[in-house]
């Protein structure tokens, strides 16, 4: 009885390992076709994906554009792309960089505004756009462009950035060449228009300013030759007043359209036209350079050089004083003019129109204008007048200027 008992229940435990070898075994074949149908399905999707990343990795080695993801809770980089290795002069798959990335490959005169705008950005939780230098282990300097896009988590924690670095390298040569190109023309183009304005300036010379010339002095000569016989003629007179003005206004245009002789030489032209506005008068003009003289723009130059000969000219013809300061700052932002005299001054008119028919004051006012200048004009009567000219220096030439004095009489 025992014994049928132990082959009736070794013949139940068989039949029960049987039937649970056949259920594993369509379980595992299941699995498997499910397995297979699955791997069928995503095999295109798998391809189209490996499709994107290349195109992806092709796109950014052709723009020069790489992608990045930085932790911020290691602080470190967590993802760099091929091509922001490549960028930053690495072999793609090195290790990836620490935390001092930033040290480690920023210009160091470039570090300080990456390290602010960056901490600024992740204070204020904002993304960052930065442009500044890279040095390469080789020693190699790039100029790149990055953007950075800040990331949250559920709790509205920062967590990460993530962005594109962008080598603009090439990009800053081709518009540095644009732009040399483009102040060369303007070179060119300014020589061509100085060269007719001279051209201009030499046939008014000898045509008109010398035909005015002759008819004055006849003029002058047959007005004598009125009062010795005693039939003087006002109206002749007055041709002959009109005759020199007209020469005095032709010798002024064929000024005021020729150039001083140079961009860097200010002083010199200061001291042509100081002595040419003085000449044939009592009238002496002292000149004071103050500060370090250097080269300025030709259109500088010119209106200070003409509101200097304006104040001399003026100074001359109305002051009835004998002497004219004229000083010349040079400031590190700014060059400054004074033109001061001692003379019997006026009503100052604060719009600055004519007086008495002339329009100098106007013409002043206008030059200063042309460079962003400002004229400031003082004067009351039986005190003199002191003229004021302040321009602007462009800001690629701007630098300190040494300190120092020249005074020299014209």
């Amino acid at each position: 009885m025992a014994c049928v008992f132990a082959a009736l229940l070794a013949a139940i435990l068989l039949t029960g390992w049987y039937a649970r070898t056949r259920q594993r075994r369509r379980a595992s074949e299941a699995l498997r076709s499910a397995t297979g149908r699955l791997e069928r399905e995503v095999a295109p999707q798998t391809q189209a994906l490996r499709g994107k990343e290349w195109y992806l990795e092709e796109a950014e080695r052709l723009s020069h554009t790489g992608s990045w993801m930085v932790d911020l809770g290691s602080g470190s980089m967590g993802f760099w792309s091929d091509e922001t290795f490549r960028i930053f002069g690495l072999p793609p798959g090195s290790p990836m960089p620490g935390d001092d990335y930033l040290q480690r490959f920023v210009h160091p005169d470039d570090l300080p505004y990456a390290l602010e705008a960056r901490r600024t950005a992740i204070q204020e939780r904002r993304p960052w756009d930065l442009r500044h230098r890279l040095v390469r282990p080789d020693g190699d300097v790039r100029y790149i462009h990055t953007v950075g896009q800040p990331y949250f988590d559920e709790q509205g924690q920062l967590v990460a950035y993530s962005g594109c670095v962008m080598d603009v390298t090439e990009q800053r040569r081709l518009a540095r060449a644009l732009r040399r190109s483009r102040e060369r023309a303007m070179r060119l183009r300014f020589q061509a228009q100085l060269a007719e304005r001279n051209r201009i300036a030499r046939e008014m010379h000898d045509t008109l300013l010398q035909g005015f010339t002759g008819v004055a002095l006849k003029l002058v000569a047959t007005a004598n030759a009125l009062r010795e016989s005693q039939h003087d003629s006002e109206a002749l007179q007055d041709v002959i007043g009109l005759a020199q003005r007209t020469l005095e206004d032709a010798r002024n245009a064929i000024w005021d359209i020729r150039a001083p002789l140079s961009s860097s030489d200010l002083p010199e032209a200061l001291r042509t036209e100081a002595e040419d506005a003085a000449r044939g008068s009592e009238v002496k003009v002292q000149l004071e350079i103050v500060g370090e003289v250097r080269p300025l723009p030709l259109s500088i130059v010119t209106v200070i050089s003409r509101v200097a000969r304006e104040a001399v000219t003026n100074a001359v013809r109305h002051s009835d004083s004998d002497a004219v300061h004229l000083q010349l700052r040079y400031g590190r932002r700014t060059i400054r003019l004074t033109a001061a005299d001692q003379g019997r001054g006026f009503v100052r008119d604060p719009k600055l129109r004519s007086y008495g028919g002339h329009f100098g004051l106007i013409g002043m006012r206008e030059r200063a204008s042309e460079v962003g200048g400002r004229l400031r004009i003082e004067s009351e009567p039986a005190h003199g007048t002191i003229v004021r000219l302040r321009v602007p220096i462009p800001s690629q030439l701007a630098r300190s200027a040494a300190v120092g004095a020249v005074i020299e009489q014209c």
